[in-house]
């Protein structure tokens, strides 16, 4: 028989074309810790696979990279890192291999960690005598700090030689003649770059706080204790304070040292300017040394709870300009024994002033009757738990009522007023 014809050899594959890179990687900068530095490379190739590598010491030995959250994309054309301090200067390439078993290796790319400033100095204030603190965070490789100042009004910036000019904080003296410097911080981090804070500004005040309370208003506080607030406009919330405060809340000295509710124990009058129009709710609950207050005209409303608790406080007189009373603006002033308000006044809210015990005179001096906050009885309750004497004008819609049918507008289970008209 004739032999079987011996079966034909399997087709040698194909070689592959190789591997060719057509896009090396480049060097990559970025912020610490900021937007992540990217290294993409770009081959042509069958069934190309790719395994970053990383050299910690200038491209002596290298190692594969891991995914362990600050490199992503390790087996892929495009690496991301976060640019941790420890990173700079580190170098990443990237190895290639086709599926015929080829192999090639990138050029490598070098990774430049860069400073940057975190927190900004902010200006300053402080009486003849006082030491204040310039301060700012900077976020980055090794650095070095050179504070400078210059005169008011002056060009010429010079190094400083007080302590800590060469630190992130620099203290400075406060004497008259210094009102009006200005200060910065030139940084050099370790890859040679140059950043320059923002310039600040030091007032010499005679003043033991002041700060700002609303857009367009300013708060000082003089070593008498009288706490006064200027400017135009309604105050900030203080929430709205926290929202506007110079630098990071966090940073506590800061924000106490801007926020004039830091020194509530230090304050025994307030004074409300004439372009002040609304006192915010909580604007200056439990100051409890407040024994004085004197409202601008102006002043359109009261915020909830805006005087409560403040314990001291002995009497109140509105001005003609406000209409509004929040709920409990002026409760539980224990030691309150006069009100008088005002003829502009259209609402009062719910216990406005309730519980303040030793309450014995309030006077309306407008001729209509506000409007009273909600409430759950069929009587107002603005004067919760108190015995005192209503005075209102026999006049408009007051006319209207006799003392009886006026105190039945009051009186409830918790209250003992007595109501009296007077002749405007």
């Amino acid at each position: 028989p004739e032999p079987e014809p011996e079966p034909e050899p399997e087709p040698e594959p194909e070689p592959t074309a190789g591997i060719t890179i057509t896009r090396q990687p480049e060097d990559a900068s970025a912020e610490a810790y900021m937007e992540r530095a990217v290294f993409t490379v770009e081959a042509t190739g069958e069934g190309l696979t790719y395994v970053w590598e990383i050299s910690e010491d200038g491209g002596k030995t290298w190692r594969d990279t891991f995914s362990e959250g600050d490199c992503r994309g390790i087996r892929t054309p495009q690496i991301s890192v976060l640019p941790d301090p420890d990173y700079n200067g580190w170098q990443y390439r990237c190895r290639i291999k086709d599926s015929s078993g080829r192999m090639i290796t990138s050029q490598p790319a070098t990774l430049t960690v860069t400073s940057y400033i975190m927190d900004q100095p902010h200006d300053k204030w402080g009486r003849v005598g006082d030491t204040v603190r310039f301060q700012l965070e900077v976020c980055g490789i090794d650095r070095t700090y050179r504070l400078q100042y210059r005169e008011a009004n002056g060009d010429r910036w010079y190094d400083s030689s007080f302590e800590g000019a060469d630190t992130n904080t620099l203290s400075v003296p406060v004497t008259a003649g210094r009102d009006g410097y200005q200060y910065r911080c030139v940084i050099t981090d370790a890859n040679g770059l140059t950043l320059i804070s923002d310039t600040v500004t030091l007032t010499v005040t005679p003043y033991i706080g002041q700060g700002r309370c609303g857009d367009d208003l300013n708060w000082t506080l003089s070593e008498d204790g009288t706490l006064t607030v200027s400017g135009t406009g309604g105050m900030w919330t203080d929430a709205e304070m926290s929202r506007n405060a110079p630098n990071d809340v966090s940073d506590r000295e800061v924000y106490d040292e801007w926020n004039y509710r830091t020194r509530a124990d230090k304050v025994k009058k307030v004074v409300i300017g004439p372009g002040v129009t609304r006192i915010c709710d909580f604007a200056f609950e439990e100051f409890d040394n407040l024994q004085e207050l004197v409202l601008g005209d102006g002043l359109e409303s009261i915020g909830k709870q805006a005087f409560y608790r403040c314990t001291t406080l002995r009497r109140v007189v509105l001005p003609d300009s406000v209409k509004r009373i929040d709920e409990m603006a002026f409760a539980t002033c224990f030691e309150l024994q006069e009100i008088v308000i005002g003829h502009g006044v259209e609402y009062l809210g719910r216990d406005c002033f309730g519980d303040c015990y030793d309450l014995t005179s309030a006077t309306f001096r407008g001729e209509s009757i506000p409007q009273f906050g909600p409430h759950d009885k069929s009587s107002v309750s603005i004067f919760c738990h108190n015995t005192t004497t209503v005075y209102y004008p026999d006049a408009g819609e007051w006319a209207e009522m006799t003392p009886t049918q006026a105190e039945k507008l009051f009186n409830d289970d918790f209250n003992s007023i007595t109501c009296v008209p007077y002749t405007p």
